[in-house]
């Protein structure tokens, strides 16, 4: 046996043999060419794989339209087709339920999703002479690694809730619409105007928040006087907000931790107590706002018109253009502007009542506690008066 593996020892010797002294006679040039010839290869594989998929990737992007109910969306052409149809359909009904934006006004927009390549869409053809509305979303690129770490290989995905997308699609009609009006309506209307809002659990209430805060006029209106919450939801032609609608204590509050003001002659003169000079500090920086009242609350007075005046008064308070936000809205809803705005505080402090029909049950508890609240704290303001 010792002699027989030795024999087959030998024969595998004498076949290699020829292998063996090729490669001991290749020389150094020759092995270097052999090596670097089959680097490039490898090389030009990967190269191929990264350029398929930059193709793939910049194909995901290209932009495609959606127009569904009188509303045009471009998204990329990678984003699901049910996703893009469902924020459609969610975004149109929005704008239907809330009425109060002119078809035809939708009719020429064309809401555009953030990075999808729009080019071949406004280049030529239907599209071309719309009004572009970008909206504020995110989108993100799912997909395998192509290799190079800088994005994956396919193309892009809508993320998200479809029902919020939708809300974020309808906000950008909205805040378009905002561009063609005057000055007033400009300065005074609040990110989405009051659209509807829902949510996974029903139908979202953000709307219908009081907080009155801690200026004069806020708790006035809290606590009845219809010319507070004229002065807080800043609805008078008023010449010096900062005079008319806050009270110096009310400045002074809200300024003295602003950074500014050791920095300014009239912030130092309100720290220590000067109220003319917190009046002038308050114009030269713009703060507080020039309406006391938040955007929810300036959401929920328009809302409140909306539902208790229906949308048509609504769209022809936004279309009037002529002197005051009070004035406008009383000439749309035919009420004065005193009734208007005790009508919107008994519909929030109310909640229940109209507002409870609107909402699902299992929002009815925390409303009526909430409005509970807010009662006791209008039963405690006799040092409002």
């Amino acid at each position: 046996m010792c002699r027989a593996a030795v024999a087959l020892l030998l024969c595998g010797l004498c076949a290699a043999a020829p292998a063996l002294r090729a490669q001991a006679g290749e020389s150094t040039d020759a092995r270097d060419r052999r090596l670097l010839a089959r680097a490039e290869s490898l090389d030009a594989g990967r190269q191929e794989a990264r350029l398929a998929a930059e193709v793939r990737y910049r194909a995901g992007w290209l932009a495609r339209v959606v127009e569904r109910h009188g509303l045009a969306i471009v998204v990329p052409a990678a984003a699901p087709d049910s996703s893009v149809r469902e924020l459609a359909d969610s975004a149109a009904a929005l704008l239907e339920e809330f009425g109060a934006i002119p078809l035809s006004f939708r009719a020429h927009l064309v809401v555009v999703w953030p990075h999808a390549d729009t080019a071949s869409v406004f280049s030529a053809g239907r599209y071309a002479g719309r009004r572009r509305v970008a909206i504020h979303s995110q989108i993100v690129v799912v997909g395998a690694d192509d290799g190079s770490g800088r994005h994956p290989g396919t193309g892009p995905t809508l993320v998200g809730s479809v029902a919020e997308l939708g809300r974020t699609a309808a906000g950008a009609v909205l805040r378009s619409y905002t561009e063609t009006m005057d000055a007033e309506w400009r300065a005074w209307l609040p990110g989405d105007y009051g659209l509807r809002s829902r949510t996974g659990w029903g139908e979202g209430r953000r709307w219908q928040m009081f907080a009155p805060g801690s200026s004069i006029s806020g708790q006035g209106c809290l606590s009845g006087k219809a010319a507070s919450c004229r002065l807080w939801f800043g609805l008078d032609d008023d010449a010096d907000p900062y005079t008319s609608r806050y009270g110096a204590a009310d400045l002074r509050a809200t300024l003295q931790n602003v950074w500014l003001v050791n920095r300014s002659v009239n912030g130092r003169a309100c720290s220590a107590g000067s109220d003319p000079g917190c009046v002038a500090f308050a114009r030269e920086i713009g703060q507080p706002l020039p309406v006391p009242a938040d955007g929810g609350a300036r959401r929920s007075l328009l809302r409140a018109v909306h539902d208790l005046h229906g949308a048509p008064a609504l769209a022809a308070a936004l279309a009037d253009t002529t002197g005051s936000i009070g004035r406008r809205l009383a000439r749309a809803t035919g009420v004065g502007e005193d009734t208007l705005v005790l009508e919107w505080r008994r519909l929030v402090l109310g909640q229940g009542g109209a507002l409870q029909s609107r909402a699902g049950g299992k929002e009815a508890i925390p409303a009526l506690l909430f409005a509970g609240l807010l009662l006791l704290a209008a039963a405690g303001s006799g040092r409002w008066h």
